[in-house]
């Protein structure tokens, strides 16, 4: 009977496991996460770009088929500019809010494509990586000694 019991348990939990599994991968950076669907895996290829004297720290978001064929693909990216420092000389970028990292605080900004990143081959691909790009961005968090207010 205890056998029984025991095997019918095991039965329910694996039943009940799909339901509880995550379906997104988060991807980590020096000071925040971000959480990509699953379903992306194999579509899509990220880089991140450290400081430097030139650029924002930036994570870059692609859709690798464009990316391959046309060196295109760029869907958005994340960057990371000092808080008194003058953006608006970006083309296309929304600001979420402010990072804090020890006494440095950044401006949040997501930078979008100003032109088309995708061939009449890559459209339909392309296209539906970008119907997540609104939940990738909301799922942005602060790593431990970081603080993140969104706006």
């Amino acid at each position: 009977m205890m056998v029984l019991i025991a095997l019918l348990c095991g039965c329910q939990a694996k039943e009940e496991s799909p339901t509880t599994e995550k379906t997104t991968t988060t991807i980590n950076t020096e000071y925040f996460t971000v959480e990509v669907p699953k379903k992306w895996k194999g579509a899509y290829a990220y880089e991140v770009y450290p400081d430097s004297e030139s650029y924002a720290y930036t994570i870059n978001f692609y859709e690798i088929e464009s990316r391959q064929e046309m060196d295109g693909g760029f869907l958005f990216g994340i960057s990371l500019y000092d808080e008194d420092e003058d953006i608006s000389y970006l083309p296309s970028y929304e600001e979420i809010g402010m990072l804090k990292v020890e006494e440095q605080t950044y401006q949040v900004i997501v930078e979008y494509p100003t032109d088309v990143q995708f061939s009449d081959d890559t459209a339909k691909s392309y296209n539906q990586l970008c119907q997540d790009v609104d939940n990738i961005i909301q799922s942005i968090k602060a790593k431990d000694g970081c603080t993140l207010t969104k706006q």
